[in-house]
């Protein structure tokens, strides 16, 4: 990543330095020449003896150059999809060689400038790797943060509407104190709040818990009360919401969990829901946000769809929800 975005903000990296010497075999620089030498004139022709060539033998600067190349195109092999823009010449070295290592070594000892000596030690990363892999390797992309993933994904799908990162849906708590010039604010943000667009009259406050969960309650890992009573704060943040008339909306509260479905199973399986002993049977039944659902979604099935949902995904997901 770093090699390749140096490349995009200043191209290849250029030699500082090229040898030029008179005579010898090589490619005449014929502009260089005619401005060096002196010719020798013959029955009225022009003829230049000592012409001026590029030095075959490459110089430090010029197999950095090389290197850079090399380590572009690589780089782009590996990240160049992340990116637009034209596809970078393919350079061919032999990365084993311990010449190049050499030459990246020493500019590194004696570079000064700090961002091109993070550009040779990366540029020596990428020939150190490409060194000791074999013809027939594959390279993979991952994240040891695949919650995060998770939870952009399930946004993405379920929550595009004005309401979800609205302010006014979002809870705030105050500490008040006379060392304060002003209250200490802290904010809750639910996850996603989906709005079916045939259902404008229900909410669906929706949490993205990347936890193991089984088949049953007792097979992995559940969300702990902590996160249920958030789901309730939540729900009664937005019922105090007049905002096109919210607050008279049917609320219901959600978890949503990973699974990998099998043959012939449901995108979206029913896990459990909870119930809390300091409300009533009748208040339980009137507010349906009190009792959080804990739904288990099929993670590759969100991966494939999250960016082209049409309306019939949130028929599903709102189905289930207000069967549970």
């Amino acid at each position: 990543m770093a090699v390749y975005s140096w490349y995009l903000k200043n191209g290849y990296y250029v030699p500082r330095e090229v040898i030029f010497k008179k005579g010898g075999n090589g490619k005449v620089n014929w502009s260089r020449t005619i401005k060096t030498t002196k010719p020798a004139i013959n029955n009225n022709n022009i003829v230049y003896l000592d012409t001026v060539i590029r030095t075959q033998n490459y110089n430090d600067e010029e197999l950095v150059a090389i290197i850079n190349r090399f380590c572009v195109y690589k780089s782009y092999e590996k990240i160049g999809c992340l990116f637009s823009g034209k596809r970078p010449k393919k350079e061919k070295i032999r990365a084993k060689n311990k010449l190049f290592i050499n030459v990246l070594n020493k500019k590194i000892d004696s570079t000064f400038n700090d961002e091109e000596r993070e550009l040779f030690v990366n540029m020596k990363k990428i020939l150190v790797q490409e060194s000791n892999q074999t013809s027939d390797r594959e390279f993979y992309f991952g994240t040891t943060n695949f919650n995060l993933v998770w939870e952009k994904m399930l946004d993405d799908l379920y929550g595009n509407n004005s309401v979800n990162h609205s302010a006014e849906s979002h809870p705030h708590i105050y500490w008040n104190s006379n060392e304060f010039s002003k209250p200490k604010n802290l904010t809750l943000r639910p996850d996603t709040i989906m709005i079916h667009p045939k259902r404008e009259d229900k909410i669906y406050i929706l949490d993205a818990k990347y936890y193991k969960a089984g088949a049953n309650l007792d097979d992995g890992n559940l969300p702990g009360g902590e996160s249920i009573l958030k789901q309730i704060v939540y729900a009664q943040k937005l019922k105090m919401n007049d905002k096109k008339s919210i607050s008279h909306h049917k609320i219901y509260n959600a978890f949503l969990l990973p699974y990998g479905k099998l043959d012939g199973e449901e995108n979206l399986l029913p896990l459990g829901s909870t119930s809390e002993d300091w409300y009533s049977d009748e208040e339980m039944s009137a507010n349906e946000h009190l009792k959080i659902r804990a739904i288990r979604l099929d993670t590759k099935k969100l991966m494939y769809n999250h960016k082209s949902a049409d309306e019939s995904v949130f028929t599903a997901l709102a189905d289930l929800i207000e069967k549970m």
